[in-house]
């Protein structure tokens, strides 16, 4: 397993600037919607490697809820057990902090099928969201 360190971060520090608009083009590939000036209010966790950030993952909370904006692991780090590190670290946090329900979008086959893998369900009422109750 990589030695994977998991930090908060905020939109301006220079470590994430950095990363987002290196890979700028393929997160919007799995969450096209997501803009970043809209983002002010979410948290903002950064997945590191060594000395090199390898992913984001940025939500927001709402009342029991939360929403996932972006999930993102770079191409050379995607199924190395990165995602799935974060997701067992934070999922406990979000159940002792009492939400009930995570949120995502799925908006390609690939992303989709990442949220499957990690035990979300496909909404009945909105084709691309997919849910996760803790």
């Amino acid at each position: 397993m990589l030695g994977i360190k998991i930090l908060k971060c905020s939109l301006e520090a220079p470590k994430f600037v950095e990363f987002y608009e290196k890979w700028k083009s393929d997160i919007l590939t799995f969450h096209p919607d997501f803009e970043l000036e809209g983002a002010d209010l979410s948290a903002l966790f950064t997945l590191g490697v060594e000395n090199l950030i390898v992913g984001v993952f940025i939500y927001q909370t709402k009342g029991d809820e939360i929403h996932i904006d972006v999930d993102y692991v770079v191409p050379a780090f995607r199924d190395k057990g990165i995602a799935q590190h974060f997701f067992n670290e934070k999922l406990d946090t979000f159940k002792k902090d009492s939400f009930k329900v995570v949120y995502a979008i799925g908006s390609n086959t690939l992303h989709a099928n990442y949220l499957i893998q990690h035990k979300f369900k496909l909404s009945q009422d909105h084709p691309e969201l997919y849910f996760l109750t803790l």
